[in-house]
């Protein structure tokens, strides 16, 4: 599928950090195509103008803008896991991302499109920053069914800006808003978790004593 412009989630996202939202700044975008010879793809851009520095570590580690170069294969290595196991890569004029285990003999294998995965990447660098405060928890005894027509946490969720359920095809992991935005939600398909992040223990309390959210449902 074609990318899909990731702006309004990541908007949304820094709104409900509290944060401004000013990442890298057009030139240093404009620096880094003209060394790459080729537009960087949109989400990824996106990704780079919203996200301030001070959150490249605070999760998996962004390579900075500067940093960027292409590998002998083609790719763009933009991300490492924070326990330096993987990888991820883009690759210009594809909407593709993909995944290395960092061992030194693995290959580049498709992991996923990029703009859901960006997305689901910028909420976790926020929500791991000790500074900012949010409260993050692991849903308990969550079963996939759950986010299914009929499960108990369908009706409390919806997509974030109108697209995360767009972004989320061909991705691992899908972004969620509840309790009209003042909470989010992230389901990883591959681990079969669902994480929610609110702005303070205040909020966690009022979601947790909501229906679906609720150990007594």
């Amino acid at each position: 599928r074609e990318l899909e412009s990731i702006a309004p989630v990541l908007q949304f996202l820094c709104g409900f950090a509290g944060i401004e939202g000013r990442g890298a700044k057009e030139e240093s975008i404009v620096r880094a195509e003209a060394r790459l010879g080729n537009l960087l793809p949109l989400p990824m851009t996106e990704f780079y103008r919203f996200l301030p520095s001070k959150f490249y570590r605070s999760y998996n580690v962004v390579r900075p803008l500067s940093g960027l170069k292409q590998t002998k294969d083609g790719k763009l290595n933009f991300l490492e896991e924070n326990q330096a196991v993987y990888h991820w890569a883009a690759e210009l004029n594809s909407p593709f991302l993909y995944r290395r285990a960092n061992d030194g003999v693995s290959e580049w294998n498709a992991y996923g499109i990029l703009d859901g995965f960006l997305a689901a990447e910028f909420l976790w660098a926020l929500a791991c920053d000790e500074e900012l405060g949010l409260i993050l928890w692991e849903f308990p005894d969550f079963e996939p069914e759950m986010l299914q027509e009929g499960g108990k946490l369908k009706s409390c969720l919806s997509p974030i800006a109108g697209i995360t359920d767009r972004i989320a095809q061909g991705n691992t992991r899908k972004l969620y808003q509840a309790m009209e935005g003042q909470a989010v939600g992230l389901y990883d398909s591959e681990e079969r978790t669902f994480w929610l992040v609110t702005r303070d223990e205040a909020a966690q309390e009022r979601l947790e004593n909501m229906p679906g959210f609720s150990s007594e449902d």
